[in-house]
């Protein structure tokens, strides 16, 4: 069976492989990258955990003082959120071109360090870990409750994944089939990008604002009943007129918008993740 054409299988070996495959010669690896990445954000979960206070006292505290310091950032809500919904869903995307690799034994490229055939299942379980923890800061920074410093970090650390990725495909130096390919795999993991940078950014923006107006901000803390899922419930307890016989063609519809209604968080990961999953599918 032919090897599959990756984006990553491309880029990984610059120096090497650019001549073989004649497509590009760069400066930017995004292998290194992704090791490299790792320590802003151990640093940035490191300080959002000490920002976050610990709800429960722990026989642990007393042991070691930290004032209920270091709490767990939960990255993401998947039951009953409402909020960030298509934040969440462009932090996933903007994972997706590297999680895509997991899935096909790709590790080669981004985790290239030899190891025995009994070890490969450890090097593969370290190779997930590493990836998960360089993308977290994306949601610790769209869930905590500090939001101008998380808004702060998470907009420095997607710029900073936006201008690495767009570096990276702006430096092929020739067009040809497998450098289109280069260019059009990880679009959608730049948009994503791209839209994070804009939506940290005006998460900031509102934070600044407040803060100068001091305003007191509440906490965020979802109610067991969003208010839209009540006016969703009155609004199909309330009878419906029949349907006269001049507006008989929008029975055709197939779908009709409730402004009361909305898709939850997981929903719109789901779809968000599927469509790069078969975009990155197509283009492979």
């Amino acid at each position: 069976m032919e090897s599959v054409v990756t984006y990553e299988s491309l880029t990984a070996s610059n120096g090497t492989n650019s001549q073989v495959l004649g497509t590009c010669l760069k400066s930017v690896r995004m292998d290194l990258f992704v090791h490299i990445s790792l320590i802003p954000a151990v640093l940035i979960t490191i300080t959002l955990s000490y920002l976050q206070r610990r709800a429960k006292h722990e026989k642990t505290a007393e042991k070691i003082p930290l004032g209920k310091r270091f709490g767990i950032v939960v990255p993401v809500n998947f039951i009953s959120s409402y909020s960030n919904r298509w934040s969440y869903g462009a932090a996933c995307g903007a994972t997706a071109t590297t999680v895509f690799l997991l899935f096909f034994n790709e590790y080669s490229n981004y985790f290239n360090f030899a190891a025995p055939s009994w070890a490969k299942a450890l090097v593969y379980l370290l190779s997930a870990l590493e990836v998960g923890m360089d993308y977290y800061p994306f949601f610790a920074c769209l869930s905590t409750d500090h939001r101008l410093i998380g808004c702060t970090l998470g907009f420095l650390y997607s710029l900073c994944w936006f201008c690495v990725q767009l570096a990276d495909i702006l430096q092929c130096q020739r067009l040809a089939h497998t450098s289109i390919i280069l260019i059009f795999t990880p679009i959608p993991s730049l948009a994503c990008c791209l839209f994070l940078v804009g939506r940290f950014l005006q998460l900031l923006i509102m934070a600044a604002l407040s803060l100068y107006k001091q305003m007191e901000r509440k906490e965020e803390e979802e109610p067991l009943l969003p208010q839209h899922l009540t006016n969703y419930v009155r609004h199909l307890l309330k009878s419906t007129p029949e349907m006269s016989m001049q507006n008989s063609s929008k029975r055709w519809n197939i779908y009709t918008w409730d402004k009361h209604f909305k898709f939850p968080t997981r929903m719109i990961v789901t779809a968000v993740l599927c469509l790069i999953c078969l975009y990155n599918v197509c283009y492979s």
